[in-house]
């Protein structure tokens, strides 16, 4: 490993044995989530757990600047797609009380992001609570309106109608 002085910054050479903990978790997202369009669900906990849980490290904590946003947004984006994952592996392991803090925390970091939603509604229904699972939907649509001036997608809004019609 070298580190040098190029174009005003440094340039750090690592040799190709390196562990790259960012790399490591896009490489185990990827294939958790493969694994999952394959109906691998209880392989693709492990790659879904490992990107979780190096998404969420602190990325150089209290220094700032352009490339550093850059790969905490790539972190983030990571971590949202491993809390798809385990949501999905853990409603289909039977534990929908561990999906739903899985699509919590999902709709936490990107408030604006339908998919989050919609998961949670249908995971809220599971454990057989149809009112927040429409509360749900209703902190989504205020959400939309006031801040967008929209409304949910269709498919958000089928989920919904969907639920109203499950009585």
């Amino acid at each position: 490993m070298t580190l040098t002085g190029a174009s005003g910054g440094y340039l750090l050479q690592v040799g190709d044995d390196t562990w790259i903990d960012r790399e490591a978790a896009a490489e185990a997202i990827d294939l958790a989530e493969g694994m999952l369009r394959s109906n691998d669900w209880k392989g693709a906990w492990g790659p879904s757990n490992i990107a979780a849980i190096t998404a969420r490290q602190p990325f150089l904590g209290g220094e700032e600047g352009e490339w550093i946003s850059r790969e905490r947004a790539r972190l983030q984006s990571i971590l949202l797609r491993a809390l798809d994952c385990l949501s999905e592996i853990w409603l289909l392991n039977g534990e929908p009380s561990l999906a739903l803090g899985a699509a919590r925390e999902s709709v936490a970091l990107e408030p604006y992001r339908e998919t989050g939603y919609q998961r949670l509604m249908r995971i809220q229904a599971t454990l057989g609570n149809r009112a927040e699972a429409l509360r749900v939907y209703e902190s989504c649509r205020v959400l939309f309106a006031t801040e967008l001036g929209t409304d949910p997608s269709p498919e958000t809004q089928k989920v919904y109608e969907d639920l109203l019609g499950s009585s």
